[in-house]
C-alpha cells in the first residue's frame, strides 16, 4: 500500500514511505499507526477497499487526509477524504444506460457474493429502472458451469457479469463451452492487461467501461509514452491504478508548488480548484471530495480496447 506524506519546515521537504499491508486489515492499520505516531505522516494513499475501510476512521481521528484507491461510492467526505479515481456508481450509470437501449431483450445480473458485488447490483437496478433477473457466486469460484447452468435455463440474450478481473475470462469461456451464446457486458476489471489478452485470445469481445486512456482513439502522445516508459522500467502493461496514482501524485506535488504543505491548506486548495487536467483525461474536482473522471463505453478488437459503437446495435 503507497502511502505518500508531507511537512511543512523553514525548507519544504516531502518524504514518501512505502508500506505493504498484505491485503490485510491489521497490518494495514499498523502501518498507519506507526506512520502517524513515529514519521508523522499526514497524506496517505491507500488501495484496497478492505484496507481504506479499516484505516479510514484512525487518519481522520488525527486530522489526516486519505486518498483512497478504490471505486467504492460514497466514501468521500471533501473534509479527509478525496479522490481521484473511478466511481463504481459512474461505471453503473454507464452500463445501466448502455442495457436501456437493448431493453427488450432478456438479461442476467450476475456478481460476487460480497458488498461490492451488491453494490453494483443496487447501485445499477437504480439507473436501470427495470426489473432484471440476478445471481451471485461465491469468492474463489473455478468452476462456474452450475452457476451457468442455471443461466442457460433462463435463455439471456444479454449477461452482465460484475466479476473480478480473475473471473471474467473463466466464466465466458465456460458459458461458451456449454453453449451459453448469449452478449457480455463485463465490468471495468476487464480492461487489466491479463484479462484483455486471455479474452482476445478466445475471440471474445464483451461491452464494458473503460477510463478514457485505455481506449486506442484517445491515447495521446503522451499517453503512448507514459506506457513506453512504464513497460520499460516494471516489464509490464500500465492498468488504469498506475495512471491515475501518477496524475494524483502529479497533483499533491502541484499543491506543495503552491504552498500547500498542511492537510487544512490542501482542502481549501481541492476546495478552490474545481478541475484538473492530467494524463488520465480530464478530471472534475467534487466539493464532497470525489473526482469525475472520463469514462467511456468499450470493447475490445483483438487485444486492444476501443470504443464501442452502439450503431452496431441497430
Amino acid at each position: 500500500t503507497p502511502l505518500y506524506s508531507s511537512a511543512a519546515s523553514d525548507v519544504y521537504k516531502r518524504q514518501v514511505y512505502i508500506e505493504d499491508s498484505k491485503s490485510n486489515p491489521k497490518d494495514g492499520v499498523m502501518a498507519v499507526q506507526r506512520l502517524i505516531n513515529v514519521e508523522k505522516v499526514n497524506f496517505f494513499l491507500i488501495t484496497g477497499d478492505n484496507i481504506v475501510r479499516a484505516a479510514k476512521d484512525l487518519i481522520i481521528s488525527k486530522g489526516g487526509i486519505l486518498f483512497p484507491l478504490t471505486a467504492t461510492p460514497q466514501i468521500t467526505d471533501g473534509k479527509n477524504i478525496f479522490r481521484i479515481f473511478p466511481n463504481a456508481e459512474d461505471e453503473m450509470k454507464i452500463l445501466a444506460e448502455f442495457a436501456k437501449k437493448v431493453q427488450t431483450a432478456k438479461k442476467v445480473f450476475v456478481y460476487p457474493n460480497i458488498e461490492m458485488g451488491l453494490n453494483s447490483y443496487k447501485i445499477f437496478s437504480k439507473f436501470y429502472n427495470a426489473e432484471i433477473q440476478s445471481l451471485s457466486y461465491e469468492i474463489g469460484t473455478k468452476d462456474f458451469k452450475p452457476l451457468l447452468n442455471k443461466i442457460k435455463n433462463l435463455e439471456p440474450q444479454w449477461i452482465i457479469f460484475q466479476g473480478l478481473p480473475g473471473d471474467i475470462f473463466p466464466f465466458i469461456k465456460q458459458a461458451r463451452e456449454i453453449g451459453i451464446k448469449a452478449n457480455f457486458i463485463t465490468s471495468m476489471a476487464t480492461t487489466w492487461p491479463n484479462t484483455t489478452k486471455a479474452l482476445s485470445e478466445i475471440n471474445e469481445s464483451p461491452v464494458f467501461v473503460s477510463p478514457i486512456m485505455l481506449i486506442k482513439e484517445y491515447k495521446s502522445k503522451e499517453i503512448i509514452e507514459y506506457e513506453k516508459l512504464f513497460l520499460e522500467k516494471f516489464k509490464t502493461t500500465p492498468n488504469w491504478d498506475s495512471f491515475y496514482v501518477y496524475d494524483l501524485i502529479i497533483f499533491l506535488n502541484n499543491a506543495s508548488k503552491n504552498g500547500i504543505y498542511s492537510p487544512s491548506e490542501f482542502v481549501k486548495y481541492w476546495q478552490n480548484k474545481g478541475y484538473y487536467e492530467g494524463i488520465s483525461g480530464k478530471i472534475q474536482l467534487l466539493k464532497n471530495g470525489d473526482s469525475s473522471v472520463e469514462l467511456i463505453l468499450a470493447t475490445l478488437k483483438k487485444d486492444t480496447i476501443i470504443k464501442f459503437n452502439q450503431k452496431t446495435l441497430q
